[in-house]
């Protein structure tokens, strides 16, 4: 119980995430938290749980930081598209 209670896990699978994320991600991830999960210390296994359960609230939080980032630099689906559609009217023109 100890040992659960001095590791902060968000921490180190966030660090453990970032060295290996060139990998296969969730290949990687299945194997590597795989024993720690199944660990027969219910205490270090709910520690690993939690611990992923922050890392992929964090990992949702920055998609949702650069989706809004990205919605309000370059507008909705209907913006773009509409954007898209005259640009392409636009050249058509010119190539008459």
């Amino acid at each position: 119980m100890e040992v659960a209670a001095r590791t902060c896990p968000t921490r180190l699978l966030t660090a453990q995430f970032q060295r290996r994320k060139g990998t296969k991600g969730t290949a990687f991830l299945r194997e590597t938290f795989r024993k720690d999960v199944e660990h027969p210390d219910p205490a270090i296994a709910g520690n690993v749980m939690i611990g992923l359960t922050k890392l992929t609230n964090y990992l949702l939080d920055q998609q949702l930081r650069y989706l809004e980032e990205a919605f309000v630099k370059e507008g909705g689906l209907r913006e773009r598209m509409t954007r898209t559609r005259l640009a392409e009217r636009a050249k058509t023109r010119r190539d008459y």
